[in-house]
């Protein structure tokens, strides 16, 4: 039996898909007046983004029936993106998602009779970044909203990964360590800050 010569195979590298550029939005703006379609935008907005990511359906229930769902506008006016507010039950913990996870945590913020609001759910389309003027507008303009509403404190719950961002916005780690969301299916820590202007 005659030898075959050796076969030069030629290979491709594989690249892979470029990632959809962003469009940098600089300004925004927020609103809680949604009609039925800006308040539909925003509960697809959120589904999205968690699918995005690999999380759970998110219930969005209570943002939607006992806080705010606020709609994030760009300077064109476009829907870009939603986040929530939740003010706390005084006294009461776990009439924030944050405390059903952070229970002890959130009720010595809750100390003295300090009212908490909560900020979550936040989503934007895939296609946006926010810059850091825009983050930090929209930050100042949650805080205002907050304390309007008689918030002394805002916390958050959000992956590890994203803390350093928060922190540098202002919010600080509370010490608690990483727990896991059930609710997403995702590690979490608790930050807080006050409601004033930085």
């Amino acid at each position: 039996m005659s030898e075959l010569p050796p076969q030069k195979i030629q290979t491709e590298a594989v690249t892979p898909a470029p990632e959809k550029s962003k469009r940098l939005v600089n300004q925004i703006s927020l609103s809680t007046e949604l009609d039925e379609n800006a308040k539909t935008i925003c509960q697809e907005l959120l589904r999205d983004e968690y699918m995005r990511v690999g999380y759970e359906p998110v219930v969005i229930a209570a943002y939607d029936t006992r806080g705010e769902r606020l709609a994030i506008y760009d300077e064109t006016g476009e829907i870009i993106g939603t986040i929530g507010l939740l003010l706390d039950e005084a006294g009461n913990p776990e009439s924030l998602p944050a405390g059903t996870l952070f229970k002890e945590e959130v009720a010595k913020l809750q100390e003295g009779g300090t009212r908490l609001i909560e900020i979550g759910q936040f989503a934007t389309l895939d296609t946006v970044g926010l810059a850091r003027s825009a983050l930090k507008n929209l930050v100042d303009q949650l805080v205002v909203r907050a304390k309007s509403l008689g918030a002394q404190v805002a916390v958050i719950t959000v992956n590890p990964r994203h803390a350093p961002l928060y922190e540098r916005l202002g919010f600080s780690r509370v010490e608690a360590g990483t727990r896991h969301y059930e609710e997403v299916g995702a590690p979490a820590v608790l930050l807080s800050r006050p409601v004033t202007l930085q």
